[in-house]
């Protein structure tokens, strides 16, 4: 129907063209995910990641081709379309709360599903490579999940003070909330966490502009 009402012009718009390229795009990608999901034997624990997979992709392709009806210029089309598009409605949306909590959880707990979803990825902890350094702190970071709980329980108990994570490890050991072990495993760790998610910074100095003499030529 584009090409029909549009001709050649489909080949300028670049919005519309880029919708319908969208939609092409997220079939492709539904596509791989099924494709993927029926060659690792359909596992029930993947289930949840196909799931929100489809969840997101249909209510894309929704979206874009909304998009395509509503920008054609003539009402009776826009009608026509929708009939034909969205007989019953758009239905489509993205996964719900549920849905996202338990995927959230499959990205944070080590598991067979999770070894699949970052097959092929490169996860070697290495200070290049931060998908590499951030799998690495988040086992580590699992690894004194417990003595990070028995922290946080002091703390929110008021049986411990301090303004910094460091104050509060300090006091914690002090008044034999955690022992001289556990409480090196803490800071090894938050210095591990900090490493991934603290961002470059730069002295204000190295943000003047230097003036430089102008040469003739740069004058002329």
């Amino acid at each position: 129907i584009a090409m029909a009402m549009l001709g050649g012009t489909l080949k300028r718009r670049e919005r519309f063209s880029a919708r319908l390229g969208d939609v092409l795009s997220y079939l492709y990608m539904a596509s791989a995910v099924m494709k993927q999901y029926k060659e690792a034997g359909e596992p029930e624990a993947d289930k949840v990641l196909v799931d929100w997979c489809c969840h997101y992709l249909s209510a894309n392709i929704q979206h874009s081709l909304h998009q395509v009806i509503k920008n054609f210029k003539q009402p009776w089309l826009r009608v026509l379309m929708r009939v034909m598009i969205f007989p019953l409605g758009r239905h489509a949306s993205e996964a719900p709360d549920h849905l996202d909590k338990r995927l959230a959880k499959i990205l944070m707990t080590p598991s067979e599903t999770r070894n699949r979803l970052i097959n092929g990825i490169f996860t070697q902890p290495i200070p290049t490579n931060p998908a590499g350094m951030a799998n690495h702190t988040l086992l580590k970071v699992i690894a004194v999940e417990s003595i990070q709980k028995r922290l946080r329980k002091a703390l929110g108990n008021k049986e411990i003070d301090g303004l910094t994570y460091e104050e509060q490890v300090k006091d914690a050991l002090a008044k034999s909330v955690i022992n001289e072990v556990e409480s090196k495993q803490l800071m090894d760790v938050h210095a591990a966490r900090m490493e991934v998610i603290n961002v470059d910074d730069f002295d204000p100095d190295e943000f003047i502009r230097v003036k430089t003499k102008k040469s003739k030529r740069d004058v002329a």
